[in-house]
């Protein structure tokens, strides 16, 4: 009887463990000794079997010991791969516990009682790392092995991992690997489980390490704000985690006080109030207003906030029946710096560099004391500011009017510019949306570019005749601004003044000749503008996105710029001048026009002038049109079109994706770009294919979508190009997989009694080249037998696409439909087909990554799979192969390295012959395809 390979007699014993035939485990670990690999059978016993297997086979010499060699890696798949660089070993004595992840086995696992006899038998001899088994034990919430444990004196988890724990080591430890599987597991557990848990796994590793606290990273407290909130701060884990833990050293102050609001913990609140952490009055009317506002506050929580309330309004009446009636009195010096921060200049002048106060009507003084303010800093009402408070913070959220005196003549860049993105509440917050009311005072010469930038509580303005410039995104996007008064100055406006404010109707003053880059862009409630007569210029994407319906461009106008009425989607008409010489790029894209007339001066559609104009069924166009540009029309609505003979070029993508264009009459000496008329399904002959003047620019599947617009696996029909086409202009990343010309040779039989095994012989007809001419497909011979012959190509002759991802089994693999049938039927003549043996194909299962294969399969052409490869390409320089011009061209990743495909999942072999183990059941991109097939 043959004897057993190493990877059979493992397999062997945990087959016979699994089916609790002790007898026969008995008999196997006698008479097939050695067994190099035996932890997982004890493992597997642990877990599914019981005490008497896991005894029999420590009696027999097994052991959970090994060593983890890349070789076993590969051999045993006894590595939890935590990462592309970083795989770990696996502790199979983890078995034990219910809650270790063990995939591929549908079995029941042993009870509680059984699984403590099991860790007993374990410890008596010496087998498994107890200690280990104790952290994780802890870290299920695993009583039974707990008790287990404790009754055998085990009461220490590994001081490694006591020090991860208590960060010891910090962030740069050597021991990073088992640091992150704390931060997976030891986080995961946290955030996952009831606070009952979480406090008595915390207490348990507590009192199972010789640390004075349990600390965690301030990331962690961060990146999961739900679990600060919920966790940390309840009424059952605050006690632990203030006392035990680095939360106070590691959270911010606030972002404490608020949370414990948000769990009503009213025993947290007092404590931090009893500490000391906030002590000023208005430090603690904020945290009382915060909670106010909170819904669901309990009748707790209420009834301590009225106690501290009448607490501070009494404090408050003693200091107020001391302070004497000033308040018609100008603030004395002493009383400004309480409010103000200030600077002197060098000219003597001073500049407020701080907003101190608590009102909410800021009126920013003209003079402190000897000194005249001429000047801001630009956060002075930062609510971001360095060192700020939360009180002060809170302050400039809420202001709500300011005013602004006319000494100070600039009024800084960014003043009132306040935005950010919440990601932990997934929304956008504006800190001085409070501010409604802005006075400006005569005297002031310029407002600086987003000075009020995101202040969405304003809703109109006066600028004061004194202004000269107002400069770019100064009130960008003020979401409710829909009234503003300009002074009349030819130059006043800068870019974007105005880009997302909500005006209904505007006027331009009277000396204004130019209306700036994106001045009113996604104004998209702004429904009319007036101009005046003198205007010249219309900047770039001015109009972008707004309302109008109708829209008369002034006289003076001879350019419509790029952009300008680009998403005004209810756009239905445009009055032009005949004095409009140039239309620029995207102008009216995602318009509502109908139809439209071509000014007659101008000579050139520009790219993207109409596109997304879904409405657009007709074009006038003069005849002195000379090229119509890159996605000009595309998306339109035209059934007809009729390209004047006066255009000598029409650009990449120009009609794409037309849906109802049905006829299109082009000069024959006219230049067209690739993918003109990608998606324009309609215009496909009989056979799919999109061709106009000898040019294929695409074809429609049998759902009637064109290929390049990413349908599924109808795309990995072959595409063959006939006399009629004479060029290509699908692009090269939405190309479909097979592209080649027709050919009509017979094919050629081949003598398989002339056969030997390395032979390189012609059969088929398949592309080499990135002319898609079919040329005789080479193939090598790797083995005869009874009458047959395998061959594979010499080559990687397909390369595989996105169309081709594979997953699961062979049996269903798109790869294998793609090659029985469109591969098949078009590289064999039917001669050539019926030397082809329809073969019974093995797919046995991936012995390295415990990959299924599968059922047996039916195939006239396959890959070869990993066994094959091992057994007639067994060195790297037999299974080299180089890739073919035409393979690399249809490759998804375009890449200067290729990957050949196995039908084994898991496995490809480099260009240059080595053989690679990919980890998943995925495929690469740019992996390529060596047919085999068997012939008779």
């Amino acid at each position: 009887m043959a004897k057993l390979s190493n990877l059979k007699k493992v397999e062997l014993l945990e087959q016979t463990v699994l089916k609790k035939d002790i007898d026969e485990v008995k008999r196997i670990l006698k008479e097939e000794a050695p067994i190099e690999f035996t932890a997982r059978a004890i493992g597997l016993a642990c877990r599914f079997v019981g005490p008497q297997m896991v005894e029999a086979l420590l009696d027999g010499g097994a052991s959970l010991s090994f060593i983890l060699t890349p070789a076993f890696k590969r051999k045993y798949d006894c590595r939890i791969k935590r990462s592309s660089s970083y795989d770990e070993k696996i502790h199979f004595e983890y078995f034990l516990f219910p809650a270790y992840e063990v995939g591929g086995y549908d079995l029941e696992i042993i009870p509680d009682s059984e699984r403590q006899q099991v860790l007993r038998i374990l410890f008596n001899r010496k087998e498994g790392n107890m200690n280990e088994l104790l952290y994780y034990a802890i870290l299920y919430n695993d009583n039974a092995i707990l008790n287990t444990l404790d009754d055998l004196g085990i009461n220490k988890i590994p001081k490694y991992k006591a020090d991860i724990l208590s960060w010891k080591h910090g962030r740069n430890s050597v021991l990073y690997a088992d640091e992150r599987e704390i931060k997976w597991v030891f986080d995961d557990t946290i955030r996952e489980s009831d606070d009952e848990v979480v406090l008595k796994m915390l207490s348990r590793f507590f009192t199972c390490m010789d640390v004075e606290q349990i600390k965690f990273s301030e990331s962690f407290f961060y990146s999961w704000p739900s679990t600060f909130k919920s966790r940390f701060c309840s009424k059952i884990l605050f006690d632990f985690f203030v006392n035990k833990t680095n939360m106070v050293e590691k959270v911010k102050k606030w972002d404490l006080l608020y949370a414990l609001v948000d769990q009503n913990n009213v025993e947290g609140i007092r404590y931090v109030l009893t500490q000391q952490w906030i002590r000023q009055p208005r430090e603690i009317k904020l945290l009382l207003s915060y909670a106010m506002k909170k819904e669901n506050v309990t009748q707790e929580l209420n009834d301590y906030i009225l106690e501290i309330q009448t607490f501070i309004h009494e404090e408050e009446s003693k200091n107020t029946s001391k302070k004497s009636l000033k308040d018609d009195k100008p603030l004395s010096v002493a009383e400004m710096k309480k409010v103000w921060g200030y600077k002197k200049q060098k000219d003597g002048t001073l500049i407020i560099t701080s907003y101190k106060g608590e009102e909410t009507n800021v009126i920013i003084p003209s003079v402190i004391g000897r000194g005249t303010v001429t000047a801001i800093d630009t956060h002075a009402f930062d609510t971001k500011a360095p060192r700020i408070t939360e009180v002060l913070k809170n302050s400039r959220q809420e202001i709500a009017f300011v005013e602004i005196p006319g000494t100070i003549k600039n009024i800084p860049d960014r003043m009132f510019y306040a935005y950010y993105y919440d990601v932990h509440a997934n929304e956008e917050k504006f800190p001085h949306a409070s501010l409604k009311t802005v006075i400006l005072h005569d005297g002031i010469k310029k407002i600086g570019s987003s000075a009020f930038g995101y202040c969405t509580g304003l809703e109109s303005i006066e600028i004061p005749n004194s202004v000269r410039k107002i400069d770019d995104h100064a009130f960008y996007n003020c979401r409710k601004l829909k009234k503003i008064k300009l002074p009349n100055k030819k130059r006043i406006l800068s870019d974007y003044v105005f880009y997302g404010c909500a005006f209904e109707t505007f006027d331009i003053p009277e000396k204004v000749t130019e209306i700036p880059h994106g001045l009113f862009y996604g104004c998209n409630s702004l429904k009319k503008v007036n101009m005046p007569e003198g205007i010249e210029v219309l900047g770039a994407y001015a109009l972008y996105r707004c309302a109008f319906e109708t829209f008369d461009i002034p006289k003076k106008v001879t350019e419509i710029p790029e952009g300008l009425f680009y998403g005004c989607n209810s756009l239905k008409k445009v009055n032009m001048t005949e004095g409009i010489e140039v239309l620029g790029a995207y102008a009216f894209s995602e318009c509502a026009f109908e139809t439209f007339d071509i000014p007659e001066k101008v000579t050139e559609i520009p790219k993207g002038l109409f596109s997304g104009c879904n409405s657009l069924k007709t074009v006038n166009m003069p005849k002195g049109i000379e090229v119509i540009g890159e996605a000009a029309f595309e998306g339109c609505a035209f059934e007809n079109f009729v390209v004047p003979d006066t255009v000598k070029k029409i650009g990449a993508q120009a009609f794409k994706n037309c849906k109802k264009l049905r006829n299109i009459i082009i000069p024959s000496n006219v230049e067209i770009d690739k993918e003109a008329f990608a998606g324009c399904d309609l215009l496909a002959n009989e056979d799919g294919k999109i061709i106009i003047n000898g040019i294929l620019f695409g074809r429609v599947n049998q759902k009637g979508n064109s290929y390049e617009d990413g349908t599924d696996v109808d795309v990995i029909e072959p595409l063959v190009i006939d006399h009629r086409i004479k060029k290509i202009a699908i692009d090269r990343e939405n190309l479909p997989l097979i592209v080649y010309r027709e050919h009509s040779e017979e094919g050629t039989p081949i003598d398989i009694d002339q056969l030997s095994v390395g032979d390189e012989v012609y059969f088929g007809r398949f592309p080499q080249l990135e002319d898609y001419e079919m040329k005789p497909l080479k193939w090598r011979v790797l083995d005869v037998i009874d009458g047959k012959a395998l061959l594979v190509t010499v080559d990687c002759i397909i390369g595989k696409g996105l169309d081709l991802q594979r997953h699961g089994f062979w049996k269903d693999d798109l790869l294998r439909s793609f090659l029985n049938n469109s591969f098949y039927k078009v590289a064999f003549s039917d001669s050539e087909r019926e030397q082809i043996v329809l073969s019974t194909i093995q797919n046995p299962k991936n012995e390295v990554t415990n990959n299924g294969g599968g059922p047996d399969t039916k195939d006239h052409v396959f890959l070869l799979s990993i066994d094959e490869v091992e057994k007639y390409m067994p060195t790297e320089n037999s299974r080299w192969a180089s890739i073919t011009k035409y393979a690399y061209r249809q490759r998804y990743a375009k890449r200067t390295f290729w990957h050949w495909e196995l039908r084994t999942l898991s496995y490809v072999v480099f260009g240059n012959g080595r053989l690679c183990a990919t980890g998943s059941n995925g495929r690469h991109n740019h992996c390529c395809l060596r047919p085999a097939i068997w012939i008779k």
